[in-house]
């Protein structure tokens, strides 16, 4: 069940979302039993990881970053320097809400001197191809988000690109106050999922309730799409 509680200064009670509840009653004893019931059906079906899979991932994210840095690196033009990229995870790895097999949504974000079409999708790629320790690579271009996906050393990837208006990106860029219109559709698109991954994190701090609306979603949701 869940509490309400009251604006300040007012009689009415607070909304936490977009509509308003169905109901402002206290829940019924049976209510509350069967709400009991549920969490524990949910409990039993959380994605776990062990240790040793979360520092299999943590290992591969490392060496990727080190991977997108080189290769921005290797485009850029003379003349300019300090050039970086910005390499994090999102998704269901940054909400704590994934399982091992599940692949980690990651965006790299570059320099206006990179593209998609031939500083991602054919350097990029080209780098990857080479890595022994890359498997299962393939990219798919035709969609909103376009990406690439593969193992690395065993770890589920998907990695998707933004390009940004900069020939430099500042050290104090700010994924929220990037300035959207001056991007491409595609570094755009790219965007958004990342930006509604951090206002998720932003509206559900709590751990514990993220992966009881994950697991809600899994269970009764998904199956039936």
């Amino acid at each position: 069940y869940f509490r309400v509680s009251m604006a300040r200064g007012s009689s009415r009670p607070e909304n936490f979302g977009v509509t308003k509840p169905r109901s402002y009653a206290y829940p019924t004893e049976p209510e509350i039993h069967n709400t009991c019931n549920l969490l524990e059906v949910l409990d039993q079906h959380h994605p776990c990881k062990s240790a040793e899979e979360r520092f299999l991932q943590s290992s591969a994210l490392d060496k990727l970053n080190k991977i997108v840095q080189d290769w921005v690196k290797e485009l850029t033009p003379r003349g300019i320097k300090e050039v970086n990229a910005i390499f994090f995870a999102f998704g269901s790895y940054f909400l704590q809400v994934d399982e091992f097999a599940d692949p980690i949504d990651t965006i790299c974000i570059g320099p206006s001197f990179v593209d998609h079409e031939h500083g991602f999708f054919k350097i990029f790629h080209d780098k990857m191809c080479q890595m022994n320790e890359v498997t299962r690579l393939k990219s798919v271009r035709n969609t909103n988000v376009p990406f690439m996906e593969f193992k690395l050393d065993g770890v589920p990837i998907k990695i998707v690109y933004a390009s940004l208006p900069y020939s430099v990106i500042p050290f104090n860029f700010d994924l929220h106050q990037a300035n959207v219109l001056s991007m491409d559709d595609v570094s755009r698109n790219s965007f958004d999922a990342c930006r509604v991954t951090n206002e998720i994190y932003r509206l559900v701090p709590c751990n514990k309730v993220r992966l009881l609306f994950h697991t809600s979603i899994s269970l009764f949701i998904l199956p039936e799409c």
